[in-house]
């Protein structure tokens, strides 16, 4: 056995794990709530949520925002003017 022999097995060790593999602590904070729009999901649903709003180049509050006001409307003497991003 050469001088590096142990070196280059350990090395050949970690790099046999698959690339997509997450640490306990990983998966940990993947799991911590974060709020979105009022209500607590999981950060990897936020982020998945996101991703795919990105892909179809939507933004998640714009589309919650419309959703209240279609389901619920705005009370009386409120318009979309009194907003300060617009539709």
């Amino acid at each position: 056995m050469g001088k590096f022999s142990k070196a280059i097995e350990s090395s050949n060790q970690e790099t046999n794990k698959p690339i997509n593999q997450q640490t306990n602590k990983q998966r940990t904070d993947d799991m911590k709530l974060v709020n979105v729009g009022g209500f607590k999901v999981p950060k990897c649903v936020r982020a998945h949520w996101v991703a795919q709003g990105a892909i179809k180049g939507e933004k998640l509050a714009p589309l919650l925002r419309d959703f209240l006001i279609e389901r619920y409307g705005l009370p009386d003497g409120v318009t979309m003017d009194d907003f300060k991003i617009k539709p």
